[in-house]
């Protein structure tokens, strides 16, 4: 691990010119916080958004008096740098500028995906639970110290990346420790990183995810509970809460934007990420995610028919 970590440093020192460093289209705090970490070993650069922040990342940013500008223009970058990501189709409307782009590009990324962008350099590391784990290791190989805001930014990318810890491994613990001493004053800023990741009541995700549950079918094998439904918003968050309420493996498919989500309990043990690049290649797509949670998407016209296709996955 130590020498990727170290080719990740070679590779950053080589970067000439300007350097974009950015992110996915609805980016979390593991998204920012390894961009953010990035831009410390890198000179002449820039982070800035493909697209928007999620309310989690916006409040930790408010919190820390940060802000991340939209990118304007792809012009004048030598290097474009992607933190989280891996997949053109993870950039909204500059994914085809990136794809296009003609100086360097490299992500650093602990999903796994069916269908990976072309990059002068990648470091991906899927058994690591956060891709802000991974931006630690690039400092520490590149003796570089974490400042007090980039530090919390870090941990509280991990807390939200693992769940509040439910995929978590021994590593994180560590990191998250190094972090919070870090940032200083590691016992209140540790309530205040959990206080910052609680989303605020949204009564239209709360509908939707009750109406998600309602119509949902349920499939059993050998004492695994699949669920399957159907929401045009909130997927994933719909998906979250059919595991909650049970079930082992959840999906939830959305026929006019050509995605499926999918979500598993802690119990469960198939990989969501590599369950999803299966469904991403049948919908004639791509696809991949974490352990837990995962999606993908392409083209279908049977919502019913991709969610049985994914319950057959999962009962395999």
């Amino acid at each position: 691990m130590q020498k990727k970590f170290a080719k990740a440093v070679a590779f950053l020192s080589t970067l000439k010119g300007r350097t974009l460093i950015t992110f996915q289209e609805i980016a979390d705090p593991d998204a920012v916080a390894s961009a953010i970490a990035l831009s410390l070993l890198v000179r002449n650069c820039e982070v800035r958004a493909t697209g928007q922040v999620n309310s989690q990342a916006k409040a930790v940013l408010k919190s820390l008096g940060l802000a991340i500008a939209p990118i304007e223009s792809l012009d004048g970058y030598s290097n474009v740098l992607i933190a989280d990501a891996c997949t053109l189709d993870s950039f909204g409307k500059w994914a085809d500028a990136i794809g296009l782009f003609k100086g360097k590009v490299a992500f650093f990324d602990h999903h796994v995906h069916s269908d990976r962008m072309k990059a002068d350099f990648s470091l991906e590391l899927p058994s690591i639970s956060s891709t802000s784990e991974i931006a630690l290791g690039i400092l520490d190989a590149a003796g570089k110290k974490a400042d007090k805001k980039t530090a919390m930014f870090l941990a509280a990318g991990i807390a939200s990346d693992t769940a509040h810890w439910k995929s978590a491994n021994d590593d994180s613990f560590e990191a998250m420790a190094r972090l919070l001493k870090l940032a200083g004053r590691s016992r209140q800023d540790y309530p205040k990183i959990l206080s910052l990741l609680e989303r605020p009541a949204n009564p239209e995700m709360a509908k939707k995810k009750i109406a998600c549950a309602a119509k949902a079918k349920v499939t059993e094998k050998s004492g695994i509970v699949v669920a399957t439904s159907t929401s045009d918003a909130f997927h994933l968050q719909c998906a979250v809460g059919l595991v909650s309420l049970g079930a082992d493996y959840a999906f939830v498919a959305d026929e006019q934007k050509g995605i499926v989500l999918a979500a598993r309990s802690d119990s469960a043990r198939k990989s969501v990420g590599i369950l999803m690049q299966k469904v991403g290649r049948k919908i004639r797509g791509s696809g991949g995610g974490h352990e837990k949670v995962g999606g993908a998407r392409g083209k279908f016209s049977d919502a019913d028919a991709i969610l049985d296709y994914c319950a057959k996955v999962a009962l395999e």
